[in-house]
């Protein structure tokens, strides 16, 4: 079935390669009735001059940077207002961590002998940025190889998330804010088979998992929405769309059907009202 919903998806604003221009331009030219954007902590893409069209079809969402116990988690987090002061808050407090983060990646690779070229004023908040940097100055090829060559997480200690707040204290923050959504992203690099790790994190408040992510297989698709049931917990889905040779899939061409969007919808009450293939609120 065709996909109807895309919930996962990151523009300039974090490390995709899309503006928000293209990104509404994208999603203007697909069959999608739902979808979010969800920068790496960071919501500048609803600050834009966003259209009627574009806005009626548009879950507020961002990916927000935070740990559990000894892993690393990035949690989806749905249903904001832009002036949210507690989101606003626990934001500012990701952004300082990230400055922190990039600073010592940046002092670890300039000890390893890498002489890096690139635009100092302009503000690197991911370590996809570094690796861009990397292929920028000829010492990797793509991204990706950047990642497996160089920046590898069980060899650079710099690229953890220790100096960013624990996913308890996200979550005790956050729910001072009526109507937001908790779901962890991509759970098969972390949690697959962990079944009391997530159950831990659905006590703590966590309302799903994003069961459909190009990353999951189907065994782990199917353990995911089998934890969703029986915890009665919210699925979602999305492209985790980056840029053209960076995400398999497109904007729009991965995700949630309309029979799962419209389960989505029901027990997340949303209240979206689907008629004539638009959505009206």
């Amino acid at each position: 079935m065709s996909t109807k919903a895309d919930l996962h998806m990151h523009s300039t604003f974090s490390d995709g390669q899309y503006s928000w221009q293209e990104i509404c331009k994208s999603v203007s030219r697909s069959d999608l009735k739902l979808f979010s954007v969800t920068d790496h902590d960071n919501i500048d893409f609803y600050k834009q001059d966003l259209s009627d069209d574009i806005k009626e079809k548009l879950l507020n969402g961002v990916e927000i940077t935070t740990r559990f116990k000894s892993h690393s988690v990035h949690l989806l987090v749905y249903n904001f207002k832009v002036d949210d002061p507690y989101l606003n808050q626990i934001l500012q407090e990701l952004q300082n961590a990230r400055k922190i983060r990039i600073q010592n990646i940046l002092a670890k690779l300039k000890s390893m002998g890498y002489t890096l070229h690139y635009d100092e004023k302009k503000d690197i908040t991911t370590s996809a940025e570094i690796a861009d940097i990397l292929v920028e100055n000829s010492y990797a090829e793509s991204r990706s190889k950047a990642y497996y060559t160089i920046l590898k997480h069980n060899e650079f200690p710099e690229l953890s998330y220790d100096c960013f707040p624990d996913l308890q204290r996200i979550l005790s923050v956050l729910s001072q804010s009526p109507d937001l959504i908790f779901i962890i992203a991509h759970p098969g690099f972390q949690f697959f088979l962990e079944d009391k790790l997530i159950e831990e994190m659905f006590q703590l408040g966590v309302h799903g998992l994003e069961v459909y992510h190009y990353s999951h297989n189907r065994k782990q698709r199917l353990y995911f929405r089998r934890l969703c049931k029986q915890w009665q917990k919210l699925v979602t889905g999305g492209s985790d769309f980056h840029g053209n040779g960076l995400s398999p899939h497109r904007i729009g061409k991965f995700g949630l059907d309309m029979h799962q969007l419209m389960n989505f919808n029901d027990k997340s009450k949303l209240g979206f009202q689907f008629n004539d293939g638009k959505i009206l609120l």
